[in-house]
């Protein structure tokens, strides 16, 4: 899962729910915004799902609780959109999520929501849309 923007997402079990307790798949969480509506949770789990199973790095996480420790690169703070309450989840020029992704998704992620090439500076950024000034 790889470059999403989650906004305002009601989901009592999870923003994103994972099950992988059949057998051992594997999941990979990177670069990321999950922005909740302050009452569900970013991940969760189905019961057998075990956090070795998943890797998580550079997710941006806002207006939520129990931000994922496995997250060693987690962002936590206000996306700074556009205009999210007209649907315009692009970045503004002070976004914390400007070149804070993970290099890992490049060349498996090479455009942006809008088509933009990834990445238009010196890193990834974080979420479905590039910065572009």
């Amino acid at each position: 899962i790889f470059n999403n923007t989650l906004y305002n997402i009601k989901a009592s079990s999870g923003m994103i729910w994972l099950n992988s307790s059949i057998g051992s798949p594997r999941a990979s969480i990177v670069n990321n915004i999950l922005s909740s509506d302050g009452a569900s949770p970013y991940v969760g789990l189905v019961a057998g799902t075990r956090w070795s199973q998943i890797t998580l790095t550079n997710n941006l996480y806002f207006n939520g609780a129990d931000v994922p420790s496995q997250d060693a690169r987690a962002v936590t703070s206000d996306p700074l959109f556009v205009n999210a309450a007209r649907g315009d989840l692009r970045l503004q020029s002070r976004s914390p999520a400007i070149d804070k992704g993970s290099q890992l998704v490049i060349g498996i992620v090479a455009t942006d929501r809008d088509g933009k090439s990834r990445p238009l500076s010196s890193a990834v950024d974080i979420g479905a849309f590039e910065y572009a000034p």
